[in-house]
């Protein structure tokens, strides 16, 4: 993580929240396997053609919902 992202954790728990849930995206699909030639396929891509890409992103079935919910509180004995 950049030394400003560091910083920045422990005030902003939008970052956490990002942090945390890229990461377990990321876990998810694939493994650091996947995700190293995702990531090669963008960096190979010729400048300027990345918007191709907005439809595809753009559609329905290419998309998820995420909802968080707050841990249940525990009982009181």
């Amino acid at each position: 993580m950049p030394p400003a992202f560091s910083a920045r954790a422990p005030r902003d728990p939008s970052l956490l929240q990002v942090l945390a849930r890229t990461s377990a995206t990321r876990a998810l699909w694939g493994g650091d396997g996947f995700w190293s030639a995702y990531r090669h396929r963008f960096e190979t891509e010729r400048s300027g053609h990345l918007g191709e890409w907005l439809a595809y992103f753009m559609d329905p079935k290419h998309q998820v919902r995420l909802l968080m919910l707050p841990a249940a509180k525990p009982k009181q004995p």
